[in-house]
């Protein structure tokens, strides 16, 4: 990593409003969920957010706000989602090197047994995604880390994700 990506992780550190501890005090998923938000630019700190459920039960309307646009999601792990802004190419958002991290990292993760959250890959399987992902996979814009259950729905991000983001040193 860049020395400059290297401070802004700092500086998130340093930065961080919200603890662990006080967003595993929020309402449970039915009124919203928890997940932690990964801005593009280096010198906005990481942090867990809580975003409510519409009417309709959905929290679709504030991912899209949160992201600036539709949403698309990028699979990392079983039960763990990153959401990016859909047009973020096409509008010429930022480079999110934080998030993209992330992503590559839990792919090697997987690919050598060191994540601690469900392996649903192969070992061949994931040493093969973890490649794809380092050479292709390049986030731009803000992005969101939440869960996923096993009927696909988003819920809140997983405290294995929140601990290895923490084991990363971004948060």
């Amino acid at each position: 990593m860049s020395s400059n990506i290297i401070d802004a992780i700092d500086q998130a550190i340093a930065d961080t409003t919200v603890s662990l501890d006080a967003m595993r005090s929020v309402p449970g998923d039915a009124d919203g969920i928890r997940v932690v938000v990964i801005p593009a630019d280096e010198d906005e700190p990481i942090t867990l957010r809580y975003l409510a459920r519409d009417e309709n039960g959905s929290t679709l309307r504030a991912m899209q706000a949160t992201v600036g646009g539709y949403v698309d999601v990028v699979r990392t792990a079983e039960g763990v989602d990153v959401w990016i802004n859909d047009e973020g190419l096409l509008m010429g958002l930022p480079f999110n090197e934080r998030a993209t991290a992330f992503v590559h990292a839990v792919k090697w993760a997987l690919a050598t047994c060191e994540w601690s959250g469900a392996v649903s890959l192969s070992l061949r399987d994931a040493m093969e995604e973890a490649l794809v992902a380092q050479r292709y996979t390049r986030l731009v814009g803000p992005a969101i880390i939440s869960g996923c259950n096993d009927e696909g729905e988003t819920v809140s991000v997983p405290d294995v994700a929140v601990e290895f983001l923490q084991k990363m040193g971004l948060m």
